[in-house]
């Protein structure tokens, strides 16, 4: 929302108030690239101001097209967007529901691991109950584990893999039993 207004602000719009009022009270007609930030300034405006070090004005081109502002392309220009290849196996219709929900709290990194859970209560013992030997993380779990080594070698070999056999046993447990 700050970077519409600062796009406003820019773009020298003159049917909203509030670049009227910026433009009037503190830039007049000076960038607001260039506006050295002064205690006096309203809260929002020193809110709009703290955007300037993770937004550029090309970032800022990029999210506009002419007098137009996309919030998406401005947020996507940011952050980035993150890809999620494992997505569309996880939420394949043929993926029963339960197991959607558990490998997406596994792909991002969501289960109530014994060490997330030793964070928010006191625990007794926060090792992996299959080998006893480390502390039991998502990464232990799923890679470190010896027990789990052991499975992954046995066929499934990457996530996807695991996904496909999981999408296997979801079609073989919908289909009528005689």
């Amino acid at each position: 929302m700050a970077a519409k207004l600062i796009h406003g602000a820019l773009s020298k719009k003159e049917d909203c108030l509030w670049v009227k009022w910026i433009n009037s009270i503190y830039l007049k007609d000076q960038s607001i690239w260039d506006y050295a930030k002064k205690d006096d300034a309203s809260w929002y405006f020193k809110k709009s101001l703290s955007i300037r070090v993770n937004l550029d004005e090309a970032k800022l081109q990029q999210a506009a097209r002419g007098d137009k502002f996309s919030a998406k392309k401005c947020y996507n220009s940011l952050v980035g967007e993150t890809p999620f290849a494992y997505a569309n196996a996880i939420w394949d219709t043929l993926v029963l529901p339960k197991h959607r929900f558990i490998f997406w709290q596994i792909a991002n990194s969501h289960l109530l691991t014994r060490d997330y859970l030793h964070h928010i209560m006191v625990t007794p013992n926060n090792l992996c109950p299959v080998c006893e030997a480390e502390v039991e993380t998502h990464d232990h779990i799923f890679f470190n584990c010896y027990y789990t080594s052991q499975l992954s070698t046995g066929g499934w070999g990457t996530f996807i893999g695991l996904l496909r056999l999981l999408r296997c046993f979801s079609i073989a447990a919908m289909q009528p039993r005689i």
